[in-house]
């Protein structure tokens, strides 16, 4: 109805530019005041709704900078999602509803038995956005705790964007028990404290105090000596060693912040930000899909290996070819190839496996890639996808059964979400990425994650010197010297 009238008006007068301006500012806020105070009023349309049901109202508006307008919310909990490819792109704040606990890493039944719980058909862009624990850890560190083993939260206001439209939703837990005015009222209340505003700002780059390495120099090359051994001795044939970097600044740091200026270093990735309380998210730029599944066709990807970039196209070449005829690393990428292969073995059938090896390339690194596609047997669940996939051998190791305990033993830090499976699920479809080249904002502390698969033949220097590589895009974002 209002655009209606505002078309009306504005085509006797001509001002059709302006109308356009009134659209996408306080007006979008007062068209979704007006949808949900109508579904409210409505008695015929919640008549006959008994229990607890996810009701998502939404208003197509003109295309914004979401990174931008997110930052200008003040809202604790914020929620950002982007695919590699840009065909989508997700900013939330606020909850509308949670799911969230602790459980034993591979136990995913439950969790996605929850979050079955409220999707329907009805609503094909209602989606829960989170993210899994890389496996249980006896090494508990603060900054994990509220995060626990698994979190999905759908956004109580969100703009949601693909290559068809953008939209401003709400979505909100309808109770039926609950007095509907009460519920009106606090949902607007929340409504109109949201800032509609994509302006860019930019805030001061905090000074930095420090940086620590877990492990340091001397304690990766005892770690990479102790792997090496562990492949003479046992059937392990690759394990992939973390470091966790703790960068210290004079003042607390904003992770949407942070995460927009990593965009502007490489605009190549999955893009995410899970930020549960204020001064609190962890934010990364991940290159590797875990699994993309739409309804019973499911796809997956590995991604191993690593050079860096040039920015010479004939260098940058002979770094591509010596990747692609690297017999160590083509062997890391062959595990990931295998583990992948063997899991689509159990869950799909019509699997297409090209048996071709591309290279990846991405702002300042390059990887070996392949993938694989398939249609799911029936009854197939994303709880035994991702049993079956998690962790694959570029962030684990192979075989798993051998690589994880290791992991568990060398490393002197609890990785948390890190190289865990972060993304999407909503009623027909999931997305997940592998949460690599990624960081915990942590008041004033920045935590960043890297790892390097270890195979017979790895040079502790070398692999110091990939790590680097790694988080290299997050140093350069923060001016921080390399």
């Amino acid at each position: 109805w209002y655009i209606r009238k505002l078309v009306k008006e504005c085509t006797k007068t001509g001002e059709v530019g302006i109308m356009q301006i009134i659209i996408t500012q306080d007006s979008v806020k007062e068209l979704l005041h007006k949808k949900i105070t109508r579904f409210f009023q409505n008695i015929e349309v919640h008549a006959d709704i008994t229990d607890k049901r996810l009701i998502r109202i939404e208003v197509k508006i003109n295309k914004i900078n979401l990174v931008q307008w997110l930052l200008k919310q003040q809202h604790a909990v914020k929620t950002y999602w982007r695919d590699r490819q840009h065909k989508f792109e997700m900013a939330g704040v606020g909850e509308a509803d949670t799911v969230a606990g602790n459980v034993e890493t591979g136990n995913y039944g439950n969790i996605f038995s929850r979050l079955k719980q409220y999707l329907t058909r009805k609503y094909p862009r209602l989606r829960y956005y989170g993210g899994i624990q890389f496996q249980h850890s006896d090494k508990k560190e603060e900054h994990w705790l509220k995060f626990g083993s698994y979190r999905f939260v759908v956004p109580l206001f969100e703009v949601y964007s693909d290559r068809k439209a953008t939209y401003f939703a709400c979505n909100f837990m309808f109770n039926p028990s609950e007095n509907h005015q009460t519920q009106l009222d606090r949902i607007i209340r929340q409504l109109h404290a949201i800032e509609w505003d994509d302006q860019a700002f930019e805030n001061e780059q905090p000074e930095l105090l420090s940086r620590k390495d877990f492990p340091d120099k001397t304690g990766w090359a005892k770690n990479i000596t102790t792997a090496l051994r562990s492949f003479e001795k046992t059937n392990l044939g690759k394990i992939v060693l973390a470091r966790k970097s703790e960068f210290e600044f004079a003042e607390p740091l904003d992770g949407m912040q942070t995460l927009r200026r990593l965009q502007e270093v490489d605009p190549t990735a999955f893009y995410f930000c899970f930020q549960t309380f204020k001064n609190q998210a962890f934010i990364g730029a991940t290159p590797e899909r875990l699994y993309r599944r739409e309804f019973r066709d499911l796809m997956s990807e590995a991604v191993a290996g690593t050079r860096p970039r040039s920015r010479n196209a004939e260098a940058d070449e002979r770094l591509e070819l010596e990747l692609l005829n690297s017999d160590k690393d083509l062997r890391e990428h062959q595990f990931v190839v295998d583990s992948l292969r063997e899991s689509f073995a159990d869950l799909c059938a019509n699997i297409v496996d090209p048996h071709k090896i591309f290279v990846l390339k991405l702002s300042r690194l390059q990887h070996l890639y392949a993938k694989i596609r398939g249609t799911l047997h029936p009854f197939i669940s994303d709880s035994e996808i991702l049993h079956m996939l998690h962790p694959t051998p570029a962030v684990g190791g192979y075989p798993k059964d051998l690589a994880l305990p290791k992991i568990s033993e060398l490393e002197p830090f609890d990785r948390g979400w890190y190289a865990g499976p972060i993304g999407w699920f909503s009623k027909n479809a999931a997305e997940f990425a592998v949460a690599i080249r990624s960081g915990m904002v942590y008041h004033n502390k920045l935590l960043l994650y890297a790892g390097a698969g270890i195979v017979p033949g790895s040079e502790p220097e070398k692999e110091w010197d990939e790590l680097e590589n790694k988080i290299s895009n997050f140093m350069r974002a923060l001016n921080i010297e390399e």
